[in-house]
């Protein structure tokens, strides 16, 4: 069962058990930020992980005090995927920028990648559970008699 939460204009739907889309709609204020870490980090502390897919095609613009949402909000030894649909050149720089400033203060577990369609972002996101040894549904062995 999918649960659907608007934070905002944004979207949060919980698909499964780790994993989160989010659809971002318009710009990103400090508040709707927070709200969406809330929301997020309720699942990546009961799991120990977290795929989330972001849709940011239509992402407006990120308020300065958006970003300091992601700068100071606390850390965890939890690891997060990401995989990002429709990010822009811009975009793409910044959260790199971003990651590699969390990796040299040794704050981040996080992988990303950027894709062009939902589909191939869903995919690397199983894929990426396959690799961390989380099962997928129907991944589960089939019992034996």
């Amino acid at each position: 069962m999918i649960e659907e939460k608007r934070v905002g204009q944004h979207v949060v739907r919980f698909v499964e058990d780790e994993r989160v889309e989010i659809e971002f709609h318009g710009d990103l204020d400090w508040e709707d930020g927070a709200a969406l870490f809330r929301e997020t980090d309720q699942v990546l502390l009961s799991e120990g992980r977290i795929y989330v897919l972001c849709d940011v095609t239509d992402l407006g613009r990120l308020t300065r005090r958006a970003m300091h949402n992601v700068r100071d909000r606390p850390r965890t030894d939890a690891h997060r995927f990401l995989a990002y649909v429709g990010a822009r050149f811009g975009m793409r720089v910044m959260i790199d920028l971003v990651d590699r400033a969390s990796k040299l203060l040794g704050q981040e577990q996080v992988t990303y990648r950027f894709f062009d369609a939902h589909e191939e972002a869903r995919a690397w996101l199983v894929q990426m559970r396959r690799v961390s040894g989380v099962p997928t549904p129907g991944d589960e062995p089939a019992a034996t008699g």
